[in-house]
């Protein structure tokens, strides 16, 4: 939970040109003066700003006779620092304040305006100390010093003696209380009767590290052993001292975490070791191992160097004597090592945490060929999680960092920081969004201790030396106090959090000198006017809310449960505290400061489904060993007030629930999206995630001899600091580091901080399959079916279990897969997850899960009936690599027809690709599917030689073989070669580099073969638009293979219907006439009676002369003129077609009658002077004009349609572009058609289909009327006589018709013309008598 940060800094330049190397560097107890010791000086930094205050440097006679410095330590109250010598002595120096000094550094400005300071941050607002060095006396030993270290007011001085040495600070010893390591008993544990002295001689201690909370010493001895040395009193009488030996036997250093009661031990070999004292037999208890992934490092760092906790021990630098810095959280998760860096430049000597953990400080040591960083002290930036020193803040499902003058938020989207709480986010944004704490606050109150996030993350508050200051997001304004000296009154000491719009903190009252609980609302200043104070026994230690009850843990071992009652009447907010219940836990903890954190929940040992928000436990984390103290069952029902307690009893029986805990997450709130509400969610560190999950039974039968709940752990492969149960997500963060070889850093990388996550589903699922509870994973899966990456939950799932039990050495008697295949088959996305996982899984495992999962072959067939075509080529790859290349295209052929039907175009294209892509070679010659082992040694062959090794003499072809018999050698027949045979090879060899040519062509045939059989289908299914979009994705030559198809599949059957399909793909209007049909037909005057035979005085006659002034001829034959020139292809540009819409504009004559012509006319209108007239009905002729224009489609689907008939008119497709013609109301279009037709002799199908049009035009579409009818007669006035051609036959080859076969055909032969179509009949009614003109407000007029 403590992430480097920024670039590392480098503090000061060598000492006398790097000559004299540093030895040691050590903090006080506050960690605000840092000492740091060189060969000849001693250096007192401050460290904030770190610069140097104070400096003592030796003597050369002082060197010569005492010798030079090798360590040095701290007294308690910071007055005076010891330092030990190379030749045996103690040299004694006080501290003191410098009292005619104001300050170390004067900060004076410029005299210049330009270069005066302007920001307050360029302001130091604490004066530094000025310190003083007044050496006070020195004592000699007569054996050489090899280590010391602080109990309390007294020094423990280690010796090569054997002897531990207990100093005053006065330089007097302390005779009662020295050790003598021979006369000290060591055993494993403390329960065994014979305890031995050490008896090897020259044996003494070489590192040593008290702690007053773990009740002893850890030490390492000469020999590399290590021990730890515990006493029954707390004067460490020499006569009760014990050893307790630890399972070490090449430790080099060893230090103490005091909150966790930890010991590390760093072994030669480069590892460490942590032990804790078994609280059973009181000996050394290996709990694990702090060694470095090949991932991390390859190979062994060396022996450790040193070891250095945080001051709130969550975190642990390690260090190796060549190279390398790395830290790691209490349990042993790596959270950052620098050897993991391109260019290492770490090489630390010694290093020590700064307050509150932000900074590290190492003395970089010396390197072969190092020179820019060698002996020089750095400082590498740190931010940590708020959970670390505010537990609370885990009912966050956000990540919170904290850093000395800032805090990193990570919010899921950036944009909902500030928006109401409740709102639905993704997980997957890993932007920061940095709050930096203002100078006016974190300048006189450095650094930030405490951080607390409200439940909608709209307000952050932080808690620094003394005060508090809070941050609104959705403002962007920080509230200070207004008043400086009620800041400074008060110092937060046991927790910061929000409830509602109250910020709530424990904190210490430095005028009254008391303890308190502090209540400043939201709204208001921050002021003591607004303030609501509850007043404690004892220093608050932590704080913690459940919906409206607060749990305080102070430093008496007593939990105080407050009720909290906000008061509607106040402004601003305020609340009523009432005290509910005092819990003493004393009994349980061996010192207050070992409570790691204090929570509420409504967990039980006997969970219901039916979950109430009334609290049930409580959860409490001491030395990471998590107890839980539940209710009486008779008292779960009541809730927790003020007149009500929550347990009664006065002794309480704790449950351990789980050891090696770092962070407990637990959901606070009763919510209906919540999936694992009534879940616990535990951090151990390296052991990974725990869940305690309840175990509701089928059916609600209840078995007292059945388990109600259950721990499943699981590997994560992030550090978690929140955990978003809606989401089955754990959100973390992570280290990386930027090299910048051109920056004025060199070589120092920047360390970045990035969150990440993990879902945890897949690991909770396995966890139950194991164990077979299938339907309790069935149901906890069912809940989150609706997220989008639940399908990739179930993949991690599978892939995970194939991975471990295809690659297990051991024999699996009961594997996992069967029972994971059968659980995801459960949930329709089956088979898009075996594909995922076989395809991101080697080759050689997949027999292993397609054993279980079923065939390849038999899957892919399910995606084609499921219609699941994406999943089905996903298939294709193993398929290819399983199966011969014939079977593997037959399934492709399959999946690209399927994708054809579905209009798949894209899918369609790429596996057309893939068809393409198959190598010819392989269709004939098929693939080995044989999976044989992997050998590490040659392959051998089983010949009777070998047998004969291992059965001696055996009957092998009715004789008995030997092994001391010589085998006998049977020679092959040796032959020449001669001329004719070689040249017979090099013959069959051309022949076979022909061949692959032509199996290229066969299966580019085959693959167009596909695809002209799906536009033959398209085609005859009148689907001409999708013909079309085919013919555009799929890269196919359309008017060639319409010119092919023009007498076969692009011959229309029925024109009404392809009309219909035609208005149906294009959402095409049909037209509306806004007249009736009598209107263009008949005479201007009142009464004139229109004529239907074409004569030049009627309006149809005007019309049919019209339209034969527009025919095109291109030869002098008179009606039988020469075929048209070939249109120009698409990709060549066009002569502009001029669109003759047949509109009814009206156009003065000499008869002044109404006539129709072209949309182009229409465009004259004003410079002609047309007024038009008045139609029958009373509207002019722009009203039709709009009318018009209303019944046509879309501009997308005209440009459509022109398009197709210019690719039909291309192609010869007559009747499809007679129908577009007729769908536009294209009379030119029209036109070209008919002389297309004359050229190709296929009028008798048109009058067929024009027929039908006609009929269907008066019975069902009369819009279509005119245009119709005009069409028709313009065909009906061709007197002259017309040849047909017959179509060809279909033509088989190899026993499959043409008609379903896509191979090209020669042109057809020309055929003797037939007689003379005779003109159609006049259309008659039902009676059989000719159908009279309609009249202008009738029917129609029929042909």
């Amino acid at each position: 939970m403590y992430f480097p940060i920024g670039w590392p800094k480098v503090l000061d330049p060598r000492i006398d040109n790097g000559e004299e190397q540093y030895r040691r560097i050590l903090c006080n107890r506050d960690r605000i003066l840092f000492a740091i010791l060189s060969d000849s000086q001693i250096t007192i930094w401050f460290s904030k700003p770190p610069l140097p205050i104070a400096c003592h440097k030796r003597s050369q006679e002082s060197l010569e006779k005492h010798g030079t410095n090798i360590d040095l330590q701290w007294r308690p109250d910071s007055s005076m620092v010891v330092v030990t010598t190379s030749k045996n002595f103690l040299l004694f120096f006080h501290l003191a304040v410098d009292n005619r000094k104001t300050s170390v550094y004067q900060q004076v400005d410029s005299s210049q305006a330009a270069l005066r300071r302007e920001s307050a941050e360029l302001f130091l607002k604490e004066p530094i100390p000025p310190l003083v060095f007044a050496k006070a006396f020195q004592t000699g030993l007569d054996s050489r010093l090899t280590c010391l270290t602080c109990i309390r007011d007294e020094l423990m001085v280690a010796t090569a003696s054997g002897h531990v040495l207990r100093y005053r600070w006065d330089g007097t010893i302390n005779y009662d209380y020295c050790l003598d390591l021979r006369r000290t008993p060591f055993s494993v544990n403390q329960q065994v009767s014979v305890a031995v002295p050490i008896q090897e001689a020259g044996v003494h201690v070489v590192d040593m590290e008290y702690s007053p909370l773990v009740g002893g010493f850890a030490t390492v001895l000469s020999d590399g052993r290590a021990a730890f040395l515990t006493a029954s009193s707390l004067k460490f009488d020499p006569n009760s001292v014990q050893g307790i030996w630890a399972s070490v036997q090449d430790a080099t250093c060893a230090t103490v975490s005091h909150k966790y009661r930890l010991m590390v031990f760093g072994r030669a070999n480069g590892e460490c070791v942590v032990c804790c004292v078994d609280d059973t037999t009181g000996g050394l208890q290996v709990l694990h191992r702090l060694i470095l992934s090949s991932k991390d490092y390859a190979g062994s760092p060396g022996p450790v160097g040193r070891l250095s906790w945080t001051p709130d021990s969550c975190a642990l630098a390690v260090t190796w004597r060549e190279r390398g810095l790395s830290v790691w959280s209490v349990f042993g998760t790596l959270l950052t090592c620098t050897l993991s860096w391109d260019d290492d430049v770490i090489s630390a000597r010694d290093v020590e945490w700064g307050s509150e953990g932000y900074q590290l400080w190492l003395l970089n040591g010396r390197r072969p060929g190092e020179d820019d960083f060698a002996n020089r002290v750095m400082q590498l930036a740190f931010v940590k999680s708020a959970l670390s020193v505010n537990p609370c803040m885990s009912n966050q499902e956000h990540v919170c960092l904290q850093g000395e003058d800032r805090v990193l938020i990570s919010c899921d989207d950036p944009a909902s920081l500030g928006a109401p709480a409740g709102g639905h986010t993704m997980a997957g944004s890993k932007q920061w969004i940095t709050v930096p704490v203002p100078h006016v606050y974190v300048g006189s109150n450095w650094p930030i201790r405490y951080t607390a996030l409200d439940e909608g993350v709209q307000h952050v508050a932080v808690a620094g030396r003394t005060g508090v200051a809070h941050y609104s997001l959705l403002t962007r304004r920080w509230k200070l106090f207004g008043n400086e000296n009620q800041e400074k009154d008060f110092v937060v000491t046991g927790g910061l959090m929000w409830w509602r719009q109250l910020l709530i903190m424990g904190c210490y009252n430095i005028n009254l000198k008391r303890d308190e609980i502090r209540l400043y609302p939201r709204e208001s200043r921050l002021d003591n006017a607004f303030v609501q104070i509850t007043p404690v026994h004892a220093q608050v230690l932590l704080l913690n809310l459940y919906q409206d009850t607060l749990i305080a843990y102070s430093a008496d071992s007593h939990i105080t449960l407050y009720h909290i009652k906000e008061s509607s009447a106040s402004e601003p907010a305020a609340a009523e505290v009432s005290l509910i219940q005092n819990i003493d836990i004393s009994a349980l903890t061996a010192h207050p400061a070992c409570v790691v954190s204090v929570s509420m929940s409504t967990l039980r040992m006997e969970p219901s489904r039916r979950r109430s928000p009334i609290p049930q436990s409580v959860l409490v984390n001491i030395c990471g060993r998590l107890l839980m103290l539940q209710r009486d069952p008779d008292e779960a029902g009541q809730p927790v007030q003020a007149d009500n307690k929550m347990f009664t009893s006065s002794v309480l029986t704790p449950t351990v629930l789980a050891s090696m805990v770092e962070s407990v997450w637990c959901p606070g709130t009763v919510s209906h999206r919540m999936k694992l509400a009534d879940v616990l969610w535990i951090n151990s560190g390296q052991h990974g995630m725990r869940v305690w999950l309840p175990l509701f039974p089928q059916n609600d039968k209840v078995h007292n001899f059945m388990s109600k709940r259950i721990m499943l752990p699981f590997q994560c492969s992030i550090y978690p600091l929140a955990v978003k149960y809606d989401d089955a997500v754990i959100l973390g963060a992570e280290n990386d580091t930027v090299e910048f070889p051109g920056s004025k850093c060199g070589r120092l990388p920047y360390c970045a901080v990035e969150r990440t996550s993990q879902v945890y589903l897949q690991h909770i699922l396995r966890q139950l399959l194991r164990r077979n509870l299938g339907y309790h994973a069935w149901e906890i899966a069912h809940r989150y079916t609706h997220l989008p990456y639940f399908s990739h939950a179930l993949e991690l799932l599978l892939h995970e279990v194939v991975e471990e039990e295809a690659t297990s050495k051991e024999p699996i008697p009961d594997a996992l897969l069967p029972r994971v295949i059968e659980f995801i088959r459960e949930f329709p996305v089956y088979l898009d997850t075996v594909v995922r996982c076989a395809r991101k899984t080697e080759m050689a495992l997949w027999s292993y899960l397609f054993a279980s999962a079923g065939q390849p072959v038999h899957l892919f067939q399910q995606c084609l009936r499921r219609q699941q075509l994406d999943t089905a080529a996903s298939y294709l790859i193993i398929l290819q690599n399983l199966e011969t290349a014939e079977t593997s295209r037959h399934y492709v052929t399959l999946l690209l027809e399927a994708s054809l039907e579905e209009c798949r175009w894209k899918l369609a294209k790429d596996l057309t690709r893939f068809l393409r892509a198959i190598d010819p070679a392989d269709l004939e010659s098929p693939r080995e599917l044989k999976q044989q082992l992997s050998h590490v040694t040659p392959p051998v062959s089983p010949n009777e030689e070998d047998l004969s090794l291992v059965y001696g003499t055996l009957q092998v072809r009715g004789r008995s073989l030997s092994t001391s018999a010589n085998p006998r050698v049977e020679h092959k027949q040796v032959t020449r070669t001669n001329s004719d045979q070689r040249a017979m090879r090099r013959k069959s060899a051309g022949q076979e580099r022909a061949e692959p040519t032509t199996e290229v062509a066969r299966q580019r045939l085959f693959i167009d073969q596909v695809l002209e059989r799906h536009a033959r289908r398209l085609l005859t299914r009148r689907r001409l638009r999708l013909l079309a979009s085919f013919a555009a994705h799929m890269e196919f030559h359309l008017v060639e293979w319409l010119r092919r198809e023009r007498w076969r599949a692009a011959l229309v059957d029925d024109l009404v219907e392809a009309l219909r399909q035609l208005h149906h793909d294009f959402q095409w209007p049909y037209p509306v006439p806004p007249q009736p049909i009598g209107f263009f037909l008949a005479a201007a005057e009142t009464g004139h009676g229109g004529s239907t035979n074409g004569k030049p005085g009627s309006t149809a006659g005007q019309l049919h002369e019209r339209l034969r002034a527009l025919h095109v001829h291109t030869g002098d034959g008179g009606d039988h003129a020469a075929p048209p020139p070939p249109l120009v292809p698409p990709e060549t540009p066009s002569p502009v077609t001029q669109d003759a819409r047949l509109l009814p504009h009206l156009v003065k004559g000499a008869n002044d009658t109404s006539s129709i012509v072209s949309e182009e006319g229409s465009s004259t209108w004003a410079e002609e002077d047309v007024t038009p007239l008045e139609t029958p009905n009373g509207s002019s002729g722009g009203e039709l004009l709009q009318l018009d224009v209303a019944a046509r489609g879309t501009q997308e689907a005209q440009v459509q349609l022109r398009y197709l008939l210019q690719i039909m008119l291309e192609a010869e497709c007559v009747e499809w572009a007679l129908l577009i013609s007729i769908v536009l109301r294209d009379a030119m279009a029209v036109v070209r058609t008919i002389n297309l037709t004359r050229a190709g002799d296929g009028l008798t199908r048109l009058r067929a289909g024009l027929r039908a049009l006609h009929t269907w035009t008066v019975n069902e579409c009369v819009g279509y009327q005119p245009f119709v009818q005009v069409v028709s007669r313009q065909l009906l006035a061709e007197n002259s006589p017309v040849t047909e051609p017959v179509p060809p036959r279909s033509r088989t080859v190899s026993g499959v018709s043409t008609a379903s076969t896509l191979t090209e055909e020669p042109e057809p032969e020309p055929e003797p013309p037939l007689e003379p179509e005779p003109e159609l009949p006049e259309p008659a009614d039902a009676d059989g008598r000719p159908a009279p003109d309609e009249e202008p407000g009738g029917g129609c007029v029929l042909m």
